[in-house]
């Protein structure tokens, strides 16, 4: 048997900042910058004050940091709190080549350890590499086999990335290294049927919190076995029924999985990302928001996983709206855009936007699946019939496109919290994290800048 554990805890230990690449190193930095913007402005959710609510209430060493909610608790506290604020818009990155959002659950534990060992912008910027290389890692042993099979990916794989980013940034040895991926296997968890719920959210939460218990129980000797991946009754071969464990030491060989991490650019389930884009098209060529009673029928050519997570019928929450493809496909066809305010309760029961999602039928082709295809057709009662089609990946693979998106993308969440002046210092920081000697120190009180 192979010792997978043990060679994923030496990556861990062992991988030296000055031998990553040039461009895993900037590509950290602009996931931070992309995280920190959509968890400060997702801290306003109800599910986030739900949580920050509870927490308050706590008894906790103030260790760390809750993000835009000026509340200081412990660090398992803290994770749990930014990986809800950072998932629950659904407007956190995508690896768009292995499903799943790395940042939601490896960045979360980084910054609180961080903030609580007083660690430097290159330990952080080290861990969060390391923390999104292991979780993918780990994901081609058993995707997609263990999305089918009802997990929630992000969660369950989250908890390796997360326990990986704590013990780089603790700097434990192999062996704790190896306990704390034992312990962080048999904490894992996370549903795929709770999507359209808080708990959606919370499974990135718990994945970044469940990765410090992990780690700092194993600091203080707590054990666990040294092949908890592989083992028969392991990981690997428990929570998927189709695995193939060797696939993990080849992705820890490289590439580095962080040089292909994408922003989102609507707050939505990426599955729907593709008929959104294809309904602004058309409403673009048409050059008005149509009726849906000129409409005869709208019919939507996705991939499976789209109609599997992303068709409910019918949404009666922003959350469930965003797991929609009906009503994104609606909305944007309507409105011509698809910002955070279009998930809204007055959205979801605007008559329009219902009658037009009345009118979807889907047609589901498997060769979608690759690329992320999409193709929107629409067909009037008057005989006219308009349609777009996109290959949404083709709109992600340029790494330095996507930065340009991510500081636009920024500027435009913190417009909404911060003085230009202040979201401009964070930014510039943020690209310099480098130079950053305590994150404590010279990070942290920059985000309570008004």
């Amino acid at each position: 048997m192979t010792k997978i554990t043990s060679q994923v805890a030496q990556f861990i230990t062992n991988t030296d900042y000055e031998n990553l690449t040039i461009e895993a190193k900037e590509q950290a930095k602009y996931c931070f910058m992309d995280w920190i913007g959509v968890s400060m402005i997702g801290a306003s959710e109800e599910a986030s004050q739900i949580v920050s609510h509870f927490i308050k209430k706590q008894d906790c060493k103030k260790e760390a940091t809750i993000i835009n909610q000026n509340i200081k608790t412990s660090t398992f506290f803290a994770a749990l709190a930014n990986g809800i604020s950072s998932h629950v818009l659904d407007l956190d990155d995508i690896y768009p080549w292995g499903p799943g959002h790395p940042s939601a659950t490896v960045i979360p534990t980084a910054l609180a350890m961080a903030e609580k060992l007083g660690s430097s912008g290159v330990e952080m910027l080290k861990a969060i590499i390391i923390g999104f290389q292991v979780q993918f890692a780990i994901g081609e042993a058993i995707m997609p086999q263990h999305y089918k099979e009802g997990w929630h990916n992000t969660s369950t794989l989250g908890r390796f990335g997360s326990t990986s980013a704590a013990a780089s940034l603790l700097k434990m040895s192999t062996k704790k290294t190896m306990n704390a991926l034992g312990i962080a296997a048999t904490s894992t968890g996370g549903l795929k049927g709770v999507f359209g719920s808080m708990s959606k959210s919370f499974n990135a939460g718990k994945a970044g919190m469940d990765g410090i218990l992990a780690v700092l129980l194993a600091d203080q000797g707590f054990d666990s076995v040294e092949d908890s991946l592989e083992n028969d009754k392991g990981f690997i071969h428990v929570f998927a029924s189709v695995s193939n464990e060797s696939n993990v030491i080849k992705a820890l060989k490289g590439p580095l999985v962080i040089e292909r991490v994408r922003p989102k650019k609507y707050a939505s389930c990426y599955s729907t990302h593709s008929i959104i884009e294809c309904m602004l098209s058309i409403h673009n060529q048409l050059g008005y928001s149509p009726k849906a009673k000129d409409i005869k029928s709208i019919t939507y050519i996705v991939h499976p996983r789209c109609l599997e997570i992303a068709a409910i019928s019918n949404p009666v929450s922003p959350l469930e709206a965003r797991f929609s493809t009906q009503f994104c496909g609606a909305s944007a066809l309507k409105k011509g855009k698809m910002n955070i305010e279009d998930f809204s309760k007055k959205d979801i029961k605007d008559l329009e936007i219902i009658h037009l999602m009345y009118k979807t039928n889907f047609i589901v082709k498997e060769e979608y699946q690759k690329d992320r295809k999409a193709k929107a057709v629409i067909e009037f009662n008057n005989g006219q019939k308009l349609e777009s089609s996109i290959n949404l990946f083709e709109l992600t693979k340029d790494r330095v496109e996507s930065n340009e998106n991510i500081k636009r993308k920024f500027n435009i969440l913190l417009s909404r919290i911060k003085s230009e002046n202040s979201t401009r210092k964070l930014k510039d920081t943020i690209l310099n994290l480098e130079n950053i000697s305590n994150i404590k120190e010279e990070f942290i009180p920059l985000l309570d800048l008004k």
